[in-house]
């Protein structure tokens, strides 16, 4: 599978007998004429997308393959569509062929209410029950949901090589627990321990040092198990 190049131009996308539809599709795309309204449940707004980062280094996509997901477009379920997570721009791109090309489209971010990926689940910030916390809008990851909630940011940055003069693409994702109707950046020891809070403060650095946590060198994993002991030991206290 070829990598997307990055271009955006204006356009409109029928799902309905999507593969079979695309040449009229694309052909609707370019008119600029008005939507039936009988067409607007299966309707995506979206525009042409090619990824062209050069000479930035790296890969812009969450996901490494191309993937088969499902996706909910307001209230249609849209299922087994092949997806690429651009975390650069924060963009949900559609994959089709036309002929013997590859074609991509970037999705309506306002349509999209949440997708998964790889096993994973993601909303869209705009239509969930974190709306109005004042967090950055876009997608986010739930990675937990129970008594607390862990919502992760998927990001890149773009940084520089100095000794080789090029640019690079570095994951920053955030980390952001809900807890008691409070949201908190986490990213290290003190901002954890802030959230935690000074009750159960003690059984969570007790709790860390058991594990052997690191916070510099702490991933996806290291995190998740710091906030499933943190999820029991509020519902211990409740």
């Amino acid at each position: 599978m070829r990598s997307p190049r990055y271009r955006r131009m204006s356009g409109l996308l029928l799902l309905q007998c999507f593969f079979s539809m695309m040449g009229a599709a694309q052909s609707g795309a370019t008119t600029g004429a008005a939507i039936p309204v009988q067409l607007l449940d299966n309707l995506i707004q979206g525009r042409w997308y090619v990824a062209n980062y050069f000479p930035i280094r790296g890969n812009p996509f969450l996901n490494q393959n191309l993937s088969t997901e499902d996706v909910q477009l307001l209230d249609i379920r849209y299922k087994a569509l092949p997806l690429w997570y651009d975390i650069y721009i924060d963009e949900l791109i559609l994959s089709f062929n036309q002929g013997a090309e590859f074609r991509y489209i970037q999705l309506n971010k306002e349509q999209i209410r949440h997708f998964d990926l790889e096993g994973r689940h993601f909303i869209n910030l705009a239509y969930s029950p974190y709306r109005d916390m004042g967090l950055r809008p876009g997608y986010y990851e739930v990675a937990f949901q129970d008594k607390i909630v862990l919502l992760v940011k998927r990001k890149l940055e773009v940084k520089a090589d100095q000794e080789n003069l090029r640019s690079y693409f570095s994951r920053a994702d955030i980390r952001i627990l809900i807890k008691d109707e409070q949201h908190y950046s986490i990213s290290n020891r003190s901002s954890l321990m802030e959230a935690v809070g000074p009750d159960l403060k003690k059984e969570m650095a007790a709790f860390i040092k058991r594990n052997k946590i690191r916070f510099k060198k702490a991933g996806d994993a290291e995190w998740l198990q710091m906030i499933i002991y943190l999820n029991e030991l509020q519902t211990a206290t409740r």
